[in-house]
């Protein structure tokens, strides 16, 4: 992350003038860029959108992304919440992977969620 007394627009700045220099000196149009400014380009990502990066940069969206860490979510896991109801109207929706869907309504309290909801899902 970027340090706070670092303006990250003129780090921006810097980062094109190093492509800018690299572009004009390189012998041959199809030379690959180097990997230390596709390691700028991905450092900037984390203070700037990719979108902005590459149009400030002139560099290819799926390129710059391909050279981004995969971060991937972690899957979610069903997880089951008690609710406290007191004189309220309530629903209940719930589906199953199979294409089942259970949905209960009603007013006031429910004691026997987990019971219905466990032969449900079972």
């Amino acid at each position: 992350m970027e340090h706070p007394s670092i303006n990250p627009d003129s780090t921006l700045a810097a980062v094109k003038e190093q492509f800018e220099t690299w572009r004009s000196a390189r012998r041959s149009k199809k030379e690959p860029i180097p990997a230390s400014l596709w390691r700028e380009a991905v450092n900037l990502c984390e203070v700037h959108s990719i979108t902005r990066v590459c149009r400030v940069l002139r560099l290819c969206y799926a390129d710059l992304k391909k050279k981004m860490p995969n971060v991937e979510p972690a899957p979610a896991s069903p997880a089951f919440m008690e609710l406290a109801v007191g004189s309220v109207q309530w629903q209940l929706s719930c589906e199953r992977c199979d294409g089942a869907s259970l949905r209960i309504s009603g007013s006031g309290g429910f004691s026997d969620f987990n019971q219905i909801l466990g032969q449900f899902l079972s």
